[in-house]
C-alpha cells in the first residue's frame, strides 16, 4: 500500500512540475507597446505624458528551429554545447551564458595593420554572411563601427597570469599572447560592441592573420577554447591558416545564430529546450 502511495505521489509531483511550455523553462521578457490589443498584460502598463505603454511578453511558442537537422547530429551538438557553455550547467557556480550579436557587426580595421592582412581577413569572414541572424560588415570609418581591431604597443594577452606554459615557444606561439578582445553585453547576455587589440610587433602577416581569424571567431559568441589538437578548428591553438572554414566551425555559428533568445540561455536551459521541442514534435 506504502509503494502505491509513494509511486502516486512520485507521479503527481512530476506531472505538477513538467515542462510543457516555453515560459515553464525560461521566464519571457517583458517589454512594452503603444498597441494595448498586443498587451499580453493590459494590468501591466507605463504612463507617459502623451501615451500609455503596455506590458507584453514575447514567448516563442513555435519550437521547431531546435528540430531543425542541426540538431540531430548529437555529437557536433555536445561539442557545440562545450563550446557555448564550458560543460556549466544552472546549477554550477559560475553558469556560462549564451551570447549573441543582436546587431550587426560593423568592423573598423585598424590602417596600420598590413594592408594584404586586412583585405584576406575581410574576405574569409565576408562569406560568413549567408548565415541566417548572422551580420558581418565592415566600415572605413570608426564612428560607424560597433567593433574596433587595434594595434597596440603595449603587451597584452588573453589569458591570466597563473595561465601555465610548458615552455616559452609554446607561450609564443598560444593564439593568445599579444592579443586580447574584449565585448559589451546588455542584461540579458546580448553583445552589442567589441575590440579585439593586437601587438604585431615580432608577427609576420601569416601569423597576423591566423590569429585575427581566431580571436574574432571567438568573439561572435565568445566561446570556449578547445584543448583537442585539430588544425581546421579555429576554436585550437593548432589551427592551420587556411581560406576555407571547417565543416564544425560553419555548423556552431549556424546553430548559434539558428534564433535570437531574448532571453537568457544557460546550459540546463537550452537541454530543456530542446526536450520540449522534440516532445511537441510527437
Amino acid at each position: 500500500m506504502n509503494y502505491k502511495i509513494c509511486f502516486l505521489f512520485i507521479m503527481a509531483y512530476n506531472c505538477l512540475n513538467a515542462q510543457n511550455s516555453y515560459t515553464d523553462i525560461v521566464k519571457p521578457k517583458l517589454s512594452f507597446t503603444y498597441n494595448k490589443s498586443e498587451a499580453t498584460n493590459p494590468s501591466q502598463y507605463v504612463v507617459l505624458k502623451k501615451d500609455t505603454l503596455y506590458g507584453t511578453y514575447k514567448t516563442y511558442d513555435d519550437l521547431s528551429h531546435l528540430t531543425d537537422s542541426l540538431f540531430s547530429n548529437r555529437k557536433l551538438l555536445n561539442r557545440y554545447q562545450s563550446a557555448v557553455f564550458n560543460y556549466t550547467n544552472a546549477n554550477s557556480k559560475k553558469p556560462r551564458i549564451l551570447k549573441q550579436w543582436n546587431c550587426p557587426v560593423i568592423i573598423y580595421i585598424d590602417k596600420n595593420l598590413p594592408r594584404n592582412v586586412r583585405k584576406d581577413f575581410k574576405n574569409f569572414y565576408t562569406r560568413f554572411n549567408g548565415i541566417e541572424n548572422l551580420d558581418i560588415q565592415f566600415t572605413n570609418n570608426l564612428e560607424n563601427a560597433n567593433y574596433f581591431i587595434q594595434v597596440v604597443n603595449e603587451n597584452v594577452n588573453g589569458y591570466n597570469s597563473d595561465f601555465e606554459f610548458d615552455s616559452e615557444e609554446e607561450k609564443i606561439n598560444f593564439l593568445f599572447t599579444g592579443a586580447t578582445f574584449n565585448l559589451q553585453t546588455d542584461a540579458n547576455y546580448k553583445l552589442y560592441s567589441g575590440i579585439l587589440k593586437i601587438n604585431i610587433e615580432g608577427k609576420n602577416e601569416i601569423q597576423l592573420l591566423k590569429q585575427l581569424k581566431q580571436l574574432f571567431y571567438f568573439s561572435l559568441g565568445q566561446f570556449s577554447y578547445s584543448f583537442i589538437d585539430n588544425p581546421e578548428n579555429l576554436l585550437s591553438n593548432s589551427y592551420v591558416d587556411s581560406d576555407s572554414i571547417s565543416d564544425f566551425n560553419l555548423y556552431l555559428l549556424k546553430i548559434h545564430y539558428k534564433i535570437i533568445y531574448d532571453e537568457k540561455i544557460n546550459g540546463t536551459t537550452f537541454k530543456d529546450l530542446i526536450k520540449l521541442a522534440n516532445n511537441q514534435r510527437k
